[in-house]
Order: C-alpha cells, then sequence, then structure tokens
C-alpha cells in the first residue's frame, strides 16, 4: 500500500511542475514577443526619422518639400511630418502653408503644430534659405484602414506650388 501513495504523490508533484512550467515558458513568450514588438517599432521610427532627416538635406532645389513625403500611422495615433518652405526666388517671400486631407471618410486629421489649425503661420523666408513648419498627421481610431493623403498648398514662394503626403493607416 506504501508504494501507491508514494507512486501518487509523485504523480501529483511531477503534474504541478509542469504546469508551472508551461506557464512560466508561455509568460516568458509574451514577454520576448512584447520585446521585439517594441523593438521593431521604435527601429521602425528610427529610420523614418534617418530618412527624412536625409530628405531635408538633399531636396533643398524645390519650394516645398514635405519629409518624410510616404508614412505608416498605427489607427488611432498621431505622427509629426517636416514641411519645408524653401525660398528660391532673388528677394525675401513671404509664405504661408495650408493642408487638407484627402479622405471619404473624414478619419485623418493634417494640423500645423505651430497653430494647431489646416493654415500656418505665415513665415518670412529670405532668399536662398528655408523654414521647417511641423506638420501634425492623426489617425481617428474609429477610421478605416488603408491609405489616405494630405495635400499641401503654398502661396508665396511661387506659382501653383502643392505636394502631397501619402498616408498609410494599419492596425
Amino acid at each position: 500500500m506504501q508504494n501507491k501513495k508514494g507512486a501518487i504523490e509523485m504523480s501529483m508533484t511531477t503534474i504541478i511542475v509542469m504546469v508551472l512550467g508551461v506557464t512560466l515558458l508561455i509568460l516568458g513568450l509574451v514577454f520576448v514577443r512584447f520585446v521585439f514588438d517594441k523593438g521593431t517599432d521604435l527601429a521602425k521610427n528610427a529610420f523614418e526619422k534617418a530618412e527624412g532627416s536625409i530628405d531635408e538635406l538633399s531636396q533643398k532645389d524645390k519650394p516645398l518639400v514635405i519629409s518624410p513625403d510616404r508614412i505608416e500611422i498605427k489607427k488611432g495615433n498621431s505622427q509629426t511630418v517636416s514641411v519645408l518652405l524653401v525660398n528660391l526666388q532673388e528677394d525675401k517671400a513671404t509664405a504661408k502653408a495650408k493642408v487638407s486631407s484627402k479622405s471619404k471618410e473624414d478619419d485623418i486629421i493634417c494640423t500645423f503644430e505651430e497653430t494647431l489649425d489646416d493654415e500656418s503661420e505665415s513665415h518670412i523666408v529670405p532668399s536662398g534659405e528655408y523654414r521647417n513648419v511641423k506638420l501634425r498627421v492623426a489617425s481617428k481610431d474609429t477610421g478605416k484602414l488603408g491609405d489616405k493623403v494630405c495635400k499641401i498648398v503654398v502661396t508665396g514662394l511661387g506659382e501653383s506650388i502643392q505636394d502631397t503626403l501619402s498616408i498609410k493607416v494599419i492596425a
């Protein structure tokens, strides 16, 4: 009779150890996945900012430069984009930018950080120089996934200066 009691005790201990082991393994895997997801997001943002900085340095041959000109944004989040107003004229100019979002569902909000509106402040830009205006792009929680566009129109630096920012909303 004593052998059976020992066998039952041994199997109960084994089952408890196995359950604890599987639980710890699952918790460890969830933690590792969380760390890798955060690392991936950080790396992606760092590369987007680096690409934007390179664009800013290399594309000052146009009166309007959007950097980066293509972004991915998670639903319900926001991101900042640089809008460079470059004066290629011989005299100083007073430049102003206006943005409009092109979305059927009206689920993207594009505003300038300096005014919190769709129109920037007026900027006096000396000849050969530029002004960096920050544009905040926000995706609504209730919005749909997919491709969206913000159209930026600049006045004061020449005729009909406009460009678009391509936005991809992801889950």
